[in-house]
Order: structure tokens, then C-alpha cells, then sequence
């Protein structure tokens, strides 16, 4: 179970900061070609 828990938390991790990601690459673009 603690090995599904530890899964779980990196999965959660990993999907947080693409999404970070994608949101700062969105705001730059934005700024470089602002629609």
C-alpha cells in the first residue's frame, strides 16, 4: 500500500509541475506574441 501511496505522489508531482510548465510557456508566448 505505502508503495501505491509513494506512486500516487510522484504521479501528482510530476503532473503539477507540466502543468506549471505549460502555464509559464502559455504567459511567455503571450508576452513574445500577444495576441
Amino acid at each position: 500500500a505505502g508503495l501505491t501511496v509513494a506512486l500516487l505522489v510522484a504521479f501528482g508531482v510530476a503532473g503539477t509541475r507540466l502543468a506549471l510548465a505549460r502555464v509559464a510557456a502559455a504567459v511567455q508566448g503571450q508576452k513574445l506574441a500577444p495576441i
